[in-house]
């Protein structure tokens, strides 16, 4: 099975949870943007380090992923902006640990099995921007406004450029990195669907954790 025939089978599973989350709602959408800043600004960070990580036979890998760090800088700050259209800010609401296992099996991934695995997450995250991102931007914008949906607006449209590479980057990964970056991209699809389902559960039972000092410079 090829990488995109991969891809989509995992993106379909997760179409139950995007489809359920009720993006009309301006707390559950504020809630979301916020998680996608936590997880977001550790991007640039986690490209860094896996572009050093790759053996100098792999430099096509060293050099894709240190091309994508300028591609992703600073777009944590459009769901900051996006969130400030609706009225709030990112100080008002706190990171779930939902969201930080995300980002913590990044790390994991990177420093401890191969950098390898990374590709998995960003193919996860922009073959997502792809598969539906246009759907959400249009939900968002006609229940909030087209102020608040520049995020999904920005990585709807790049993230079809961006996702042909991500594809033929795994293409020239060694044969023993690939199931790494399969495994990733399953783990990093269900890690998504449960930041989701964490968000809609605890608004409804309105257990929130402790608000963290957040600083979106």
């Amino acid at each position: 099975m090829k990488v995109k025939e991969q891809l989509n089978s995992q993106l379909a599973a997760l179409v139950p949870a995007l489809e359920k989350f009720p993006w009309e709602s301006k707390e559950h959408y504020a809630w979301f943007l916020a998680q996608t800043y936590y997880y977001v600004r550790h991007s640039t960070r986690l490209l860094a380090m896996a572009s050093s990580r790759f053996d100098f036979d792999q430099n096509d890998q060293h050099y894709g992923f240190a091309t994508h760090i300028a591609e992703e800088t600073r777009h944590e700050m459009l769901a900051v902006n996006d969130l400030k259209a609706l009225g709030f800010s990112i100080q008002d609401y706190p990171e779930l640990p939902e969201t930080r296992s995300w980002y913590h099996s990044q790390y994991y991934y990177v420093q401890n099995v191969d950098p390898a695995g990374l590709l998995g997450a960003v193919l996860a995250l922009e073959g997502l921007s792809v598969f539906k991102g246009p759907w959400l931007h249009e939900k968002v914008c006609q229940h909030h406004g087209k102020a608040a949906g520049s995020f999904l607006k920005v990585h709807a449209s790049e993230d079809l450029h961006h996702i042909e590479g991500a594809c033929a980057g795994f293409d020239q990964l060694r044969a023993e990195q690939k199931p790494i970056a399969l495994q990733s991209l399953e783990q990093s699809i269900w890690e998504y669907a449960a930041m989701l389902t964490g968000i809609c559960e605890r608004i409804q039972a309105k257990k929130i954790p402790l608000k963290p000092h957040a600083k979106a410079a």
